[in-house]
């Protein structure tokens, strides 16, 4: 099997910064549904899928190989449907809605670099919540 320089490559660019968020790849071998199995004609999606699951085992090893801690956000963290000049979060958004507009400041940016910089903001506050745990007490004299 030869080694896929594109997805070591991209592992370890992402392991190198710390954070990522989980998409929803596990549980859709068989296909998307309402469509024939893996083996139809939608096995594309099976393939893709299968794709995704390698690319998060391997920015979970290159995050250990460079000592990175790595956090993982949760599916469903709004990281598009919140303002990232303000943090008001949008009841709905629409998947045609390629640019954030914030109703309660003005901010109009691309929807994807919203979700960024939210993401990016958010493993701040996890990797600095976690430093302060793990600060040493100072006791008294």
């Amino acid at each position: 099997m030869v080694p896929h320089r594109g997805l070591a490559r991209a592992g370890s660019h992402v392991a190198k910064r710390a954070v990522r968020r989980t998409f929803r790849h596990r549980g859709n071998a068989r296909g998307r549904p309402g469509t024939e199995s893996a083996g139809g004609r939608n096995a594309q999606w099976a393939v893709s899928d299968q794709g995704m699951g390698n690319l998060l085992k391997h920015i979970e090893y290159k995050a250990a190989w460079y000592g990175t801690q790595l956090h993982t956000a949760d599916r469903w963290y709004p990281s598009s449907k919140t303002c990232s000049g303000c943090g008001q979060v949008k009841e709905t958004l629409k998947l045609s809605e390629r640019d954030y507009v914030c109703g309660a400041c003005g901010l109009v940016v691309d929807r994807d670099l919203n979700a960024a910089v939210n993401l990016a903001r958010w493993g701040l506050r996890e990797e600095s919540a976690i430093q302060v745990e793990s600060r040493p007490r100072q006791v008294a004299a």
